[in-house]
């Protein structure tokens, strides 16, 4: 059963700050002063540019239709355990309660996290090499994913309606404004690698 959700403004007032903490992280000076960004030689519209996606009305007319149920909170491919002696093949690990709010929609868009965003590759990469306006680094991701993100996209499309879909992408951009700061913190100028990602999920 499913309840309307009573849209919280605290994620939408979180994500401001956050998008604040991005636009001004030393670490990320260099990538965020102009309204385009190369990334691995090919141009894409940066955040500057991209902004009014993240106004508060637009936000809270987006997530106030959510539906509220209990959830996972960290649905992304890490946590799914394949097992076929299981009911249904898989069985969930490490799940988060610390959600502001509990939409199944933050589990579907942890999955796009995973598969359209390709996190877990993202921990892979070495290195990166950021200039002004440019960030290159090594970036492989398995043909499966891709497979995977296409079946999940289309589902999603079967499932849901166009404004649930919206809805479900745009709580992956939160999500990666959520680590954002986390990553700032721990990978210094590296986390420009992230940084990358949001954009190019931010683009789509």
């Amino acid at each position: 059963h499913y309840d309307p959700v009573v849209t919280d403004d605290t994620e939408i007032n979180q994500a401001h700050s956050r998008l604040r903490d991005i636009l001004e992280a030393g670490e990320l000076k260099t990538l965020t002063q102009s309204d385009t960004i190369l990334i691995n030689g090919t141009a894409y519209r940066n955040l500057p540019a991209l902004l009014h996606l993240f106004r508060p009305d637009r936000l809270t007319e987006l997530f106030r239709h959510d539906p509220v149920t209990q959830i996972h909170g960290d649905l992304t491919i890490e946590n799914l355990i394949a097992d076929p002696t299981m009911p249904g093949g898989f069985y969930l690990i490490d799940p988060n309660t610390g959600n502001v709010l509990n939409s199944p929609y933050l589990d579907y868009s942890k999955l796009l996290q995973s598969l359209h965003g390709k996190y877990e590759f993202l921990q892979m990469v070495p290195n990166c090499e950021v200039s002004l306006g440019s960030v290159e680094f090594l970036f492989s991701y398995t043909t499966n994913y891709t497979q995977l993100y296409d079946f999940y996209d289309r589902w999603l499309a079967e499932h849901f309606t166009p404004e649930q879909v919206r809805s479900i992408y745009c709580h992956e951009l939160i999500h990666w404004l959520r680590l954002m700061p986390y990553k700032l913190k721990k990978l210094g100028k590296h986390a420009a690698i992230y940084y990358a990602a949001f954009i190019l999920v931010l683009n789509d």
